[in-house]
């Protein structure tokens, strides 16, 4: 075998080739056991990549794949990356395209200088465990945190929400909760706790602008605008609302408000239980059942106020007031109490009836003034239910005085219609007249129309000697007939009167008629009944009579002293 110069090199014995037990590669690729490619070099978990410009140890390939080291280009092969230890577990690793240092595992330093031991606004740790800002030493640091876990800052600001927990003997944020300890100044009201963008002065505690709420050492504040709108005062106990104030319940003292407003669950009370209770003396004011309602009342309603969301009622009490009337115009009922006066005012502004009381004499008790033709000024209905004792009208008048006086009856002063007995019965005991009739008008002073009825029925029942059922006394001046009957009718069965005289007298004389008649005149005459001035064919019609006596046609029977005699009459 002949070997050339130029088909191979010859090399010393101390760089020998190693072939492996099973080589895979070709026997030019490998040299002192690593592997030489075109573009990189390796040799167990060690590569060197040339084109990739990175060096990988243990099982690393990328930034951050793999256990072990890297360092080289980034997947991008834009930056540098440099990564030690476990992607998954604890690591230092380098991002060259955020320039960040991330370090996950524990650092042991005897000491920590940033940005160096000298420079005044620096960051530093010392082999104790102090920690300390802004200075070389930690003694004139503003911000510092001890190893005993105190900590001094001159500014702190902490952002997180409910990630943020602080907790001391004084203060726990974690259950929202201050413990103990917590004070405001007594000097001025600079301390406070506040909402929003509320301010105020501290010399005087007087907001000055913004919205929202103040506690202070004066109490609680809340405003709009710079303007209070509730205000609780810590050291007076005073309270001003400019809104609403709503409560379920609650126990006030003296309260000073402009409106109260209530819901249909709100009320006032006091002593009642509520609206229905009838047996507290108090008063409810509020909403029941369906309606706002009022009742103020005694004990088992002895006296009482109410109104039930419809109606006033008022029971056993006194209304005072100067006018009470039931609308402002229109038809009304005005009580006025300085006239003591009740007035029924109709719609156009007319007293249609009025009730007086005064020291006025001229003045009426009672005045109805109706103003339709239609409408009546009084009347009185009774229930056909009602006894038989039941009146619409009772006068009790013990005085001397006069119950009824009709001065004015306008063109009938009483008429009674209607009446199924009786329209007028009037039982007397006095000592005058039962009824008593002065005649001065024009007119007749009673005119009576009947129908069915008789116009005047008087049942007279009395025994004394002036038991008349009727008796008309004229005096020394009259001219006229006590009684004068003027009948037009046309029927030949009508009288003018007619008298029926019924007695059961045993052996007694009864008579239908007796007249009396005495002129105590000079020369004077006296009759019983005068007929001069009749024009009539005959005095009076008696039953005719067929016992003659000689050329008398008849007989006339009459009493004369008690005994019967008879008196002829002839038929011409």
């Amino acid at each position: 075998m002949q070997l050339g110069k130029d088909q191979f090199d010859i090399i010393p014995l101390k760089d020998k080739i190693v072939l492996p037990d099973n080589p895979t590669e070709s026997f030019a690729s490998m040299y002192g056991g690593w592997k030489a490619e075109s573009d990189a070099l390796s040799m167990g978990k060690i590569r060197f990549e040339s084109d990739n410009q990175r060096i990988l140890i243990g099982d690393a390939t990328e930034p951050l794949t793999g256990t072990g080291i890297f360092q080289g280009l980034d997947t991008e092969r834009t930056n540098y990356d440099w990564r030690v230890g476990d992607p998954s577990g604890q690591y230092i690793h380098w991002d060259g395209s955020t320039s960040i240092l991330t370090i996950v595992g524990t650092i042991n330093a005897s000491a920590i200088n940033i940005p160096d031991a000298s420079t005044a606004n620096s960051f530093h740790v010392d082999t104790s465990g102090n920690t300390w800002w802004g200075a070389t030493a930690i003694g004139s640091a503003t911000a510092k945190i001890l190893n005993t876990g105190a900590g001094t800052f001159s500014k702190v600001t902490i952002s997180g929400g409910a990630d943020v927990i602080f907790i001391s003997d004084t203060l726990d944020t974690s259950t929202k909760k201050i413990l103990k300890d917590f004070t405001f100044g007594s000097s001025d009201y600079s301390g406070a706790f506040k909402t929003g963008n509320i301010t105020w002065d501290a010399t005087t505690g007087a907001i000055t602008g913004g919205s929202g709420a103040l506690f202070n050492k004066n109490g609680l504040i809340f405003a709009t605008n710079g303007e209070a709108t509730i205000t609780l005062d810590g050291i007076t106990g005073g309270a001003n609302f400019s809104g609403t104030l709503s409560a379920p319940t609650g126990s006030l003292g003296a309260i000073t408000t402009g409106l109260i407003t209530l819901d249909t669950t709100g009320y006032l009370r006091g002593g009642k239980t509520g609206y229905a209770d009838s047996t507290n003396a108090g008063f409810f004011i509020g909403y029941d059942t369906a309606a706002y309602k009022l009742y103020f009342g005694t004990a088992s309603d002895t006296t009482y106020l109410k109104y039930d969301g419809a109606n006033f009622s008022l029971y056993g009490g006194t209304l005072t007031a100067p006018i009470l009337q039931t609308a402002s115009s229109g038809e009304r009922i005005v009580l006025t109490s300085s006239t003591t006066r009740l007035d029924l005012i109709n719609s156009s502004g007319s007293t249609v009836a009025s009730l007086n009381y005064g020291s006025a004499t001229t003045a009426a008790i009672m005045k109805i003034a109706p103003t339709n033709d239609a409408r009546r000024g009084l009347e009185f209905v009774v229930g056909s239910t009602l006894g038989s004792d039941a009146k619409c009208i009772t006068i009790d008048n013990p005085s001397t005085s006069i119950s009824i006086d009709i001065t004015d009856g306008g063109s009938t002063g009483l008429n009674i219609a209607g009446c199924s007995t009786n329209a007028i019965t009037i039982s007397h005991a006095g000592t005058g007249s039962a009824l008593d009739i002065g005649a001065n008008a024009s007119a007749a002073t009673i005119n009576l129309a009947a129908s069915a009825y008789p116009a005047i029925e008087i049942a007279q029942s009395g025994t004394g000697s002036n038991s008349y059922g009727i008796r008309i006394t004229e005096g020394a001046d009259s001219l006229k007939s006590g009684i004068l009957i003027d009948n037009d009718a046309t029927s030949h069965v009508s009288h003018c009167m007619e008298i029926e005289r019924l007695a059961d007298a045993d052996d007694q004389l009864v008579a239908a008629v007796v007249i009396k008649s005495a002129n105590q005149g000079t020369g004077g005459r006296a009759c019983g009944i005068d007929f001069t001035d009749a024009t009539i064919q005959g005095i009076m019609n008696v039953a005719a009579d067929t016992t003659a006596v000689g050329t008398a046609a008849g007989r006339i029977p009459i009493y004369v002293g008690g005994t019967l005699k008879y008196l002829a009459y002839y038929n011409a």
